[in-house]
């Protein structure tokens, strides 16, 4: 039991030494490079929200296909990103709302999920077994105080992302299951239908 316990320090203490030496930009680009994979993800997840006072926790699905298509669905609402067309559909108002997406706008989840974690810096890193817990800092003043990225260390497949900003907001992702993506061409030209539809590009 004792040898085991030994064993078991040395690898987490050669696998910390090995990930440190690493370029962090290294880790945060293996992370995105397999959410961003060229034949796309599908995801059933947990999608966890706090706004205030108000929050939100149910299972859905998100799909995303490159660096350029996102589709999230939830029991309340779609969203749909199309490249520069962000898509927003809430089912109790059945309503849909067209805007132009801003990908630079490291305020949004959305964004974040479609890029390669440019304006984040690894603040802290720890390993339990297989898995690794990344803290994330921005560089630039943005909307979220912290991201945690909790990984596989097998594949880099993301378990979890949880965003914070103070005590008033908190998104989180908990991923259920990953596979690749079967018709991304659904996404490319799916289009979210309700009965009125306002479009602020106008």
């Amino acid at each position: 039991m004792i040898l085991l316990r030994i064993k078991f320090f040395f690898y987490n203490f050669f696998l910390l030494s090995f990930l440190f030496c690493q370029n962090n930009s290294d880790l945060l680009y293996n992370i995105s490079n397999k959410i961003l994979s060229e034949k796309g993800n599908d995801f059933d997840i947990i999608w966890y929200y706090k706004i205030d006072n108000k929050d939100w926790e149910g299972k859905g699905n998100l799909k995303i296909y490159g660096k350029n298509y996102l589709h999230l669905e939830l029991s309340y609402m779609e969203v749909l990103i199309q490249k520069s067309l962000i898509s927003i559909k809430y089912n109790k108002e059945d309503q849909v709302i067209l805007d132009y997406f801003n990908r630079k706008d490291s305020s949004n989840i959305f964004s974040i999920l479609l890029n390669e974690f440019d304006d984040f810096s690894i603040y802290d890193l720890k390993v339990k077994n297989d898995d690794i817990e990344l803290s994330l800092i921005p560089q630039n003043e943005v909307g979220f105080d912290f991201l945690y990225i909790n990984s596989n260390l097998k594949d880099y497949i993301p378990q979890s992302i949880r965003a914070i900003s103070g005590n008033d907001l908190e998104i989180s992702i908990k991923v259920l299951s990953c596979s690749d993506l079967k018709k991304p061409y659904d996404i490319i030209n799916k289009t979210l239908i309700a009965s009125q539809k306002i479009d602020l590009r106008e």
